[in-house]
Formats: structure tokens, C-alpha cells, sequence
């Protein structure tokens, strides 16, 4: 996949649903990828569609215009754009972006501070209140079971977990985790000895680990118990999330990314459980391992990019420029799949 910015112009594209389609005109440049499927090769193992053996990936963060098909040759089913969310009955047919939805109802002075996806609703915690928005709607609500309790200090964390049968929603807090089963809201006060003072949330392998206010790794299986594992050895309120990433074996690990690091490049550590009875925190290098990974010579997607607008991207990012956290985690999971399996 080959990216060339360019301006279509005279060019009109149709829009809209039903009867209500309409062409309009083009008020920008647009950006052009060049999309085909990858050689045909030998596998081993699962060869089901969701494999894509055969298909190249697209990845974008921002298509706030809409997609749409510049051209494509309708008689080569083997050489078109395959599945997802685009309309590719015809060129020049544009799909239009997510509509954003403005929501209200929100607790007043207050602003989101985390959120997840529980069943068919969005929960998120408003400060210290937590409110769902149901599927459809627009207005947040407050919980109607009648053992829901407000957070004791504004959300810092939400994740949805299976502990055995059942779905769990958590949130976290810095003091206390609050964890709904869709039927009951629990509060378990956080101590520091027995249970974590919880910042930052995640599951792996059917365990919910918590980061507590002291870098210090908990994890637990039922709620009841808690283990309390490695501390991380980073300042204090260094971290900002627990994140799940793949290592150089293409399994997936426990991350904590870092505000700071050496040379204040921002840093990346990773947990292995297998060290010792609790586990250890290894320190990568993130600035190096973007660039090895996304700029290198080894790089084996870097050629599916406009190397310019990578290499800005990279340098905004690493410079603190700009926050491009979500597309470079993106692209590094994309690199890695690369090179393990492409």
C-alpha cells in the first residue's frame, strides 16, 4: 500500500442513503492509498478468513471526510477491496464518517474521565459519578440498581473483564475499585496491604491486574484475594496506563508507558511474571524501539507509508509535539504481525 497525498479536482462524489443520495463536490485534497492482496503463500495452521492470509490491512486513525473507492476494476473479484465497513458497489461512492452524537445530561462541572463498554452501553465516570449511556441514546443515566455507590475521588481507569462466568465491569480510582456483575455494584476500599489503591486497569490471561498509587502491580482472579507483585521502579504518577503489547516473541505482555524516561524520550516497561515469585519490570528504550521498528532499514511496513508523513509523525510524537500514542501503538502492532507472520 503505497500513500500519495494528491488534489482530485473538478471531481464530485455521491453521498447520502436511499433517495437521498446526492454528488457533491470535493472541498479539499484527498488522501490516496493504493490497496491490493498479498502474494498467495503456504500456511500452516488456521486458514480462515479472519486470518487474512491473502489481504493486505489498512489501518487509519482519522477519516473525519468519509472513504470512498477513487477506482477499481469490478470484474477482478480477487483484486478489489474485500470486507469492512466501506461501500464498494461502486466508485466514487462515499461512505460517510461516525456521526458524532452530542450527548447531555451529565452531572454539572464535571468532565469524563474514563469510560468502557459493558453489554450494550457505555459507562463512563464523570468525575466520581458514573453514568451509562444506553445503545441509542443520548442522554446519560444513573445506575438504577439500588446498591450503586458514587466513586470516592474522580475515575482514573475502567476495564471490562470474564472472571469465570461472568462479565465484570471495574473502575478504579486511586483509592477504592468499584466493579459491576449487571446486576450489583460493589465497592472495595483500597488499603495498600490486602487490596490496591487502583489507578490503572487491565486484564490478561483471565487475571485483573491493578497499578496502585505507589507503582506497585497487584493482581486478582476473584475478587477476593489479591497478590501483590513487582513494583515498578519509576517516579511517582510517572505512568499513565497499563497496556497489553506484543514482545519480540509476538506474545502478548503487560506494558506500562511512561511520561519520562531516559533523555526524557518517554518510556516503555514491560512485566514478565516468569522472573522470580513476583515478577519483574524491564525498561525498553521507546525512542529506539519507534525507530527501529517504524524508520529502520529492517522496517517491514515502512514502504506501505509516505515516509514523510511517518517520519513527522514519529518526530511530533517523540518531540511532544503532538500525542500520537493510539496511531503508534497501531502501527508497532502492525510492524510486529509483519515480521512474525508476513
Amino acid at each position: 500500500m503505497a500513500v500519495d497525498p494528491q488534489v482530485i479536482e473538478a471531481d464530485t462524489w455521491l453521498l447520502g442513503d436511499g433517495a437521498n443520495q446526492r454528488r457533491y463536490a470535493l472541498s479539499g485534497p484527498v488522501q490516496i492509498a493504493t490497496l491490493s492482496v498479498l502474494p498467495a503463500r503456504i500456511t500452516i495452521g488456521a486458514n480462515d478468513r479472519d486470518q487474512e492470509q491473502i489481504r493486505s490491512s489498512w489501518i487509519l486513525e482519522d477519516w473525519s471526510g468519509g472513504l470512498g473507492i477513487v477506482d477499481m476494476d469490478e470484474t477482478t473479484e480477487s483484486d478489489r477491496y474485500n470486507y469492512g465497513t466501506l461501500d464498494t458497489r461502486r466508485r466514487k461512492t462515499a461512505t460517510r464518517p461516525p456521526k458524532a452524537h452530542v450527548t447531555t445530561n451529565a452531572p454539572a462541572s464535571t468532565r469524563l474521565r474514563c469510560a468502557a463498554q459493558y453489554g450494550t452501553s457505555l459507562y463512563g465516570a464523570w468525575n466520581a459519578k458514573i453514568r451509562y449511556l444506553a445503545s441509542g441514546a443520548t442522554a446519560w443515566a444513573t445506575p438504577s440498581a439500588g446498591s450503586y455507590v458514587d466513586l470516592v475521588s474522580n475515575g482514573t481507569d475502567a476495564t471490562v473483564i470474564r472472571l469465570g462466568t461472568t462479565d465484570w465491569l471495574v473502575f478504579a480510582d486511586s483509592t477504592e475499585t468499584l466493579r459491576f456483575n449487571g446486576t450489583t455494584w460493589t465497592a472495595q476500599d483500597g488499603n495498600g496491604t490486602t487490596t490496591p489503591e487502583a489507578v490503572y486497569l487491565q486484564e490478561w490471561f483471565a487475571r485483573l491486574y491493578a497499578l496502585d498509587v505507589q507503582n506497585v502491580l497487584w493482581w486478582t482472579d476473584d475478587f477476593v484475594t489479591w497478590h501483590k507483585v513487582a513494583p515498578l521502579p519509576v517516579p511517582l504518577g510517572d505512568v499513565h496506563s497499563l497496556e497489553i503489547f506484543f514482545d519480540t516473541n509476538n506474545a502478548p505482555q503487560l506494558h506500562a508507558p511512561t511520561r519520562n524516561g531516559p533523555d526524557n524520550e518517554g518510556g516503555l516497561w514491560i512485566y514478565n511474571a516468569e522472573v522470580g515469585t513476583l515478577g519483574q519490570w524491564f525498561r525498553t528504550r521507546m525512542r529506539g524501539y519507534l525507530v527501529e521498528h517504524l524508520q529502520g532499514s529492517g522496517s517491514k511496513t515502512r514502504a506501505y507509508f509516505d515516509p514523510h508523513v511517518l517520519d513527522r509523525v514519529v518526530a511530533d510524537h517523540l518531540d511532544g509535539r503532538q500525542n500520537h500514542e493510539k496511531l503508534l501503538w497501531a502501527l508497532l502492532n502492525l510492524e510486529i504481525w509483519h515480521r512474525h507472520y508476513a
